[in-house]
């Protein structure tokens, strides 16, 4: 396996989905509007030519200098939207046409937030994969009716959901066969984090009895989910939860609580203004999130020859860790649902496990940035410290890595041999746990 650095793209046939068409459209409508804006700067420039004082024609030359280098960065920044990321276009364009082209409809659910609308089966196209996207009576990956009891319930966010992949071949169905076609439950949710998880455990896995319960942990993307929902449950009244999810910015928990006052007009029009052009948000891209990596790993190739476009925006978050200074006790917020959960289910006669799932960042950037495993490090620790068994699917993944890629060459999420992979451990674990009395890590 070899990690390459930006530039100098593999001589790789690639699918351009619908987006890239659109791309150029949208360049041109950019080139047109601002052209009217250098059409007013340089009628700025003439009339300061025939200005009376050499006071009033140097500054206005200056003005429209500065005019005109703002317009140029905004046009800049639109036709290449994907230096907005700090990553290669190359890249970046890869990643974003895979984002783009999925799609699913969301409701809302008091306890989670939202949920896939439930009873729907349709088709999902993307440069990656197409797949049928079907969803039970509660907006679950399963089929419907659900047992009467259970043996596994498996809680997590949208790496369990099969992405890409579908019912028959995501690792909950794989799982069921792999222990003799005993009812395996997928209860995934997109964005999911712990908070999350011990609801649906409330909620839909109880009732059902089961006999393990296992919580995915994702920390790649875990860590912010689970602030942003923690964030989302402090708000009163509750936006819509997709809709918060996405367009959530970090900020002070002082900054929290709503302002006494409505903003004035001027200020509404500032903070429009700010939100639209690309330029204004590049220039303050730093308070929108983790700083990103000065030298990422954006490409990986594995012995079979696969590629694997890694996301710089990722490893961001990665090398962003545990330490939010919009949630000083994150952690404790992240790790005690887990501890709640482990007690509720052994109380009700279950075996609880956590199961650590890595990123395609982690496995392909840590050789080049090891902060990127911190993350999991910190996890590891935490979940011994507070007596809490796991499983951790770093060091099978690791093993493989090199050899076939076990996730998507754009999407985030596993791909058909990452989710045979996953159901094969977690048949031999569980069936070890049953073997043996319920254990917690040292």
């Amino acid at each position: 396996m070899s990690t390459v650095r930006p530039g100098n793209p593999y001589p790789v046939s690639l699918r351009i989905a619908p987006e890239d068409a659109r791309h150029s459209t949208t360049a041109h409508q950019a080139i047109k509007s601002y052209s009217y804006a250098y059409f007013v700067i340089i009628l700025l420039v003439s009339a300061s030519v025939n200005s009376d004082t050499a006071y009033m024609n140097i500054s206005r030359i200056t003005l429209s200098c500065v005019l005109a280098i703002a317009v140029a960065g905004e046009i800049w920044l639109r036709l290449e939207p994907y230096i907005m990321t700090g990553s290669s276009s190359y890249i970046e364009r890869q990643l974003r046409l895979q984002l783009t082209a999925w799609h699913a409809q969301y409701v809302p659910e008091t306890d989670l937030g939202a949920v896939l609308a439930p009873g729907r089966g349709e088709r999902v196209q993307t440069p990656d994969y197409s797949y049928t996207l079907q969803t039970d009576h509660a907006g679950f990956t399963n089929r419907d009716p659900w047992p009467g009891r259970i043996e596994v319930a498996v809680l997590g966010n949208s790496l369990i959901m099969g992405a890409g992949v579908g019912y028959e071949d995501q690792f909950t169905t794989l799982l069921q066969k792999e222990l003799g076609d005993r009812p395996v439950l997928n209860l995934g949710v997109h964005g999911g984090g712990t908070g999350h998880q011990l609801r649906l455990y409330r909620k839909f896995a109880r009732p059902l009895q089961p006999r393990v319960v296992i919580a995915a942990l994702w920390p790649t993307w875990e860590i912010e989910n689970s602030l942003k929902f923690e964030r989302w449950l402090e708000l009163d009244p509750r936006p819509d939860f997709t809709t918060f999810r996405y367009s959530y910015r970090a900020r002070p928990l002082e900054a929290a609580a709503p302002a006494p006052e409505q903003p004035s007009a001027w200020r509404r029009t500032l903070g429009s203004l700010g939100s639209r052009s690309a330029l204004l948000r590049w220039l303050r891209r730093s308070d929108n999130g983790p700083q990103l990596p000065a030298d990422p790993v954006e490409r990986a190739r594995t012995e079979r020859g696969e590629i694997v476009y890694l996301s710089v925006r990722d490893q961001a978050r990665l090398l962003a860790g545990w330490d939010r200074a919009e949630m000083p006790d994150l952690r404790d917020r992240f790790f005690a649902p887990l501890a709640t959960l482990r007690d509720e289910v052994e109380a009700d006669g279950g075996r609880f496990l956590v199961v650590l799932f890595p990123s395609k960042e982690e496995l392909y950037g840590a050789g080049a940035i090891p902060g990127l495993l911190q993350p999991v490090q910190v996890a590891r620790e935490e979940l011994a410290q507070r007596r809490l068994p796991y499983l951790d699917l770093y060091p099978r993944f690791q093993e493989t890595a090199s050899a076939k890629a076990a996730f998507f060459p754009r999407d985030m999420h596993l791909n058909a041999y990452g989710h045979q992979l996953v159901a094969r451990i977690l048949a031999d674990t569980i069936r070890q746990v049953e073997a043996t009395p319920v254990t917690t890590a040292d």
